[in-house]
């Protein structure tokens, strides 16, 4: 078997691509890694393409999930993407984790701005996602789906949520499936409130009967101390105690907002709550409360004591549903099972059986390899039940663009975006760098489309000093970016709601034409 270090410069631009990714790039010799990048998008990207870390604080290479390579290197002549635009309204509901601010989808996209927002890192950790960005994405039909929780976001059919066997569309879910909620959201703002009025505030809500009530904007963006202050007061009143029964937390209100808004806040702290209403009053109280330890009552007096003193810890029997997925289908060992303390040499047998607890899933992940079902069972994830899927007719929707982690928390539920436009970014640039003259062409059906490709398109310019320096024009009417090599990426509406009927594209010839949404559904 030869190396790869072996190949000759002409073996490898002979060799079909699906041989050639299988190389191991680092150990190609360096004409051979020039024979890659610019044959395979995907190596090519990861040399030219950055994108910014979080964790590193800096630009590093930008690295494609699984679909986005697959999608990159099919070298069909004609492709077909089923990944619409995953699409959502106007009244969601985003933490802005910098300030602890809540800020609607509607509300970042009249700002046109950049922002934070929380998301789902690859181990399901909640991280900070940079650079996120609102765009129009017309009208469409969407749906309402609510948890058992009391969770409701409004989305189209095919936005995915996480399950427990992986992302899933909403038109893919039925009622008493279990999605992913966070477990927490330990984010804060930095102001501060004296103590005593934080107090005065909290009874004013208390005693105020209104059912328009509300918590002041204010009050988000406080810092964990001052916040705790404010959240202890207006609860202080809500548990009850039996004799030889653990404390509940129960909190009633006339006021819907005021309920809901509370959950966030209790979320802050890693405290999962569930809401009801009942006539015209809304409570809200602790999930599945079999499965926690509960509050002592002397942790009533600051919210700071009653986090420390709260341990979440569920017990799901859907995780054995979890784990007959991913078996594979074969007899363990008894040294498997001896590893895990079990005695049986069944899995599947086990697993039907017996209900595991969160410790005996997370023992039996480990020990047995099973990594993607380990990373749930450590994550900042809870599985919330899905209770209703309620259509709503045609709405205006935004597409919430999110680099990096392509997905993002609103109305504390977990959402997701495809990377879809990323995908078509990188495609794009890779045919201008490694071709002459070429022209590489989107068509999309509203302006706003157009405007959201060219932006990612101008941000990974930017961020790359290498092809920054090969841009010899820039225009945005129409949209066109030149290229030192005289390759050109060109833009432009299909005429929707224009009345121009795709005029603007009479005389342009393309060597690559994509089709953005076309097709309305």
């Amino acid at each position: 078997m030869k190396l790869e270090q072996d190949y000759s410069v002409k073996e490898l631009m002979e060799m079909p691509l699906d041989d050639l990714v299988k190389l191991d790039y680092a150990k190609l010799s360096k004409e051979g890694k020039l024979v890659v990048i610019k044959r395979d998008p995907v190596m090519w990207a990861k040399s030219f393409v950055q994108i910014y870390n979080i964790d590193l604080d800096k630009y590093a290479p930008w690295t494609p999930r699984w679909y986005q390579a697959e999608m990159l290197r099919d070298r069909s002549l004609r492709k077909v993407f089923r990944c619409g635009r995953r699409c959502v309204t106007g009244n969601l509901e985003i933490q802005m984790p910098s300030t602890g601010k809540i800020k609607t989808v509607q509300e970042l996209y009249d700002s046109q701005e950049e922002f934070e927002v929380l998301a789902l890192d690859d181990n399901y950790q909640v991280e900070i996602a940079q650079h996120a960005k609102v765009y129009d994405n017309g009208i469409k039909p969407v749906y309402r789906l609510m948890t058992s929780s009391g969770r409701t976001i409004d989305a189209t059919d095919n936005h995915p949520f996480l399950t427990e066997l992986g992302w899933a569309e909403l038109s893919k879910l039925s009622v008493g499936e279990n999605i992913a909620i966070p477990v927490k959201l330990n984010y804060f703002g930095d102001n501060s409130i004296e103590e005593t009025e934080l107090k005065i505030l909290a009874r004013k809500l208390n005693k105020d009967k209104s059912t328009i009530k509300e918590i002041p904007e204010e009050v988000f963006t406080l810092n964990r101390e001052a916040l705790s202050v404010f959240v202890s007061e207006l609860i202080q009143d809500s548990f009850n105690e039996k004799e030889e029964r653990p404390v509940n937390m129960l909190y009633i209100s006339k006021s819907k907002k005021l309920v809901k808004q509370l959950a966030h806040l209790l979320l802050r702290y890693g405290i999962v709550t569930t809401f009801r209403q009942e006539n015209d009053k809304y409570s809200l109280g602790f999930v599945n409360s079999k499965t926690h330890r509960r509050l002592k009552k002397k942790s009533h007096t600051s919210m700071f004591a009653l986090y420390h003193s709260y341990k979440y810890q569920p017990v799901n029997d859907k995780l054995n549903k979890v784990f007959l997925s991913y078996l594979p289908i074969k007899e363990l060992s008894p040294s498997d099972f001896k590893k895990v303390k079990f005695d049986k040499l069944s899995v599947e047998e086990y697993l039907k059986s017996k209900t595991l607890n969160k410790n005996e899933a997370r023992e039996f992940a480990e020990l047995l390899g099973f990594e993607t079902i380990s990373d749930i069972l450590y994550g900042d994830i809870y599985w919330d039940k899905i209770v209703s899927i309620e259509y709503l007719g045609e709405q205006q929707t935004y597409d919430v663009s999110v680099p990096r982690y392509r997905n993002f928390i609103a109305n504390d539920i977990i959402s997701h975006n495809t990377g879809k436009t990323e995908t078509m970014v990188v495609e794009a640039l890779f045919n201008v760098f490694t071709r002459k003259n070429f022209i590489h062409m989107f068509v999309t059906p509203y302006q706003s489309q157009i405007r959201m490709i060219f932006d990612n398109i101008r941000q990974k310019i930017d961020s790359s000093a290498l092809i920054k320096r090969e841009v010899t024009r820039s225009t945005t009417n129409p949209h066109l970016l030149e290229f030192s090599n005289g390759s050109k990426i060109v833009g432009f509406t299909s005429g929707a709601g224009s009345g121009m009927s795709a005029a603007s594209i009479r005389g342009w010839r393309a060597d690559k034409l994509v089709y953005n949404l076309i097709v309305q559904n």
